[in-house]
């Protein structure tokens, strides 16, 4: 799912929750304004988290028109209705977020040659930033009603300098979708309109240059100097809580074409979230449980509204062979889910155009527009399992060029 969003993903100062929502050196000032936060019992604004879809990165982003099946049930509800049944007995994806054309060179390097890896991999954290997150979920959909359940993880490191300047986010998140859609024939217009209660989990940090340090140790082996002393990442401050949003959407079909809209985190999604360490909260979450703490902060994802539309023409026949789709979605046009309203980020970050070719009905191309960058991919749907994958820039910053960054994206779904 986008979910970012990842998510969906510019870290500021209050915004560092979505993987890539831009980190910069203000990162490490967000913990203490949480802590601030929590003394005078003030709510902080707060992006959703959400996981990456290969199929939804490759079309730019948009999704709000085309919801269908399981993906609905965490972008549009009215998706449920709209489109055919669908179970999904397993769903795993993985992405990285990094410069495709220059990953598998690095990677190659760093078992090689670590001195040509290493320059590699400083190019692409100072760059472009570097991260991995995977998701795994399962669900259905009826002609009514779905439910679903999926687990969401991602880590995202970025630094003008290498590696004394890294900071970043982790984020783990496990999410509830339960849905429920309904269709209306009004003449020759189908309206189908759905509700979704999307019960969730949420743990998040951000990470300081001593404990990426010590990541980098861990997973790539390579010798990062002196210049920063690692510190290990279980005793990483961390906050983790519990919420619910709610969702609605529509999507009305007439002919080929289609409009639709929908509200996220209806009312404001509130989470209060408890400071601990991140051993803290992989102890009490191995008893199925939260972490307790006498530090709470309130956060508040505000209501996200997004519309979009989608031309599905009826090629007959013709659709066996070919059967394309062309759409386009703005998110969150009124600026209302920016973390610091007062310096809303560019209109043009909220304009996603994607489109798809349907082949032969089991290979998908895919192509879009996301933000301004191009994004493409491709899948394969066979009756035992089902493969995507995604190349994808997201914007970062706040402004369109002002900070893209990329990644690749796959996921492998057994029905």
């Amino acid at each position: 799912m986008t979910k970012l969003t990842p998510l969906e993903v510019d870290h500021t100062a209050t915004a560092i929750d979505t993987p890539g929502v831009g980190v910069s050196a203000r990162a490490t000032v967000a913990l203490g304004l949480f802590l601030i936060c929590a003394a005078v019992g003030a709510q902080v604004r707060q992006r959703e988290f959400r996981g990456y879809s290969p199929e939804i990165l490759a079309q730019g982003g948009s999704y709000t028109a085309i919801a269908r099946g399981y993906e609905s049930l965490f972008t549009n509800p009215a998706g449920i209705s709209a489109g055919e049944p669908e179970f999904r007995a397993s769903h795993l994806g993985v992405w990285f977020t990094a410069r495709p054309d220059k990953l598998i060179a690095t990677t190659r390097s760093l078992v090689t040659d670590q001195s040509a890896g290493l320059s590699g991999l400083i190019e692409q954290f100072t760059k472009n930033g570097v991260g991995l997150g995977a998701s795994w979920g399962l669900g259905f959909t009826g002609k009514r009603v779905g439910a679903a359940l999926e687990f969401d993880s991602d880590v995202y490191l970025f630094g003008k300098t290498f590696p004394a300047g890294l900071e970043g986010v982790e984020n783990l998140q496990l999410t509830g979708s339960v849905g429920y859609s309904h269709p209306f024939l009004i003449g020759p217009l189908r309206l189908d309109a759905g509700l979704a209660l999307r019960p969730f989990v949420r743990q998040f940090a951000v990470i300081d240059p001593n404990t990426a340090v010590s990541l980098l140790g861990q997973f790539t082996k390579v010798d990062t100097g002196d210049e920063v002393k690692g510190k290990s990442f279980e005793s990483l401050p961390v906050l983790s809580g519990f919420g619910v949003g709610i969702d609605i959407g529509a999507i009305a079909e007439l002919g080929a074409f289609r409009l639709a809209l929908q509200l996220r985190n209806l009312f404001d999604t509130r989470v209060d979230y408890a400071q601990n360490t991140f051993s803290d909260f992989l102890a009490n979450a191995g008893e199925g449980r939260l972490p307790q703490s006498d530090t709470t902060v309130r956060h508040a994802i505000p209501i996200e509204f997004s519309f979009g539309a989608a031309w599905d023409p009826d090629l007959g026949k013709m659709a066996e062979i070919i059967d394309p789709i062309v759409h386009f979605e703005v998110r969150d046009p009124f600026f209302n889910t920016d973390p610091d309203k007062s310096r809303p980020t560019s209109f043009w970050t909220r304009v996603h155009i994607g489109s798809e070719i349907e082949l032969l009905r089991f290979f998908d191309l895919r192509l879009g527009l996301n933000q301004g960058y191009l994004t493409y991919g491709a899948g394969i749907d066979v009756r035992a399992f089902q493969f995507a994958f995604a190349l994808y820039t997201l914007e970062f910053g706040r402004s369109a060029g002002t900070q893209p960054v990329s990644g690749v994206a796959f996921a492998v779904t057994i029905p």
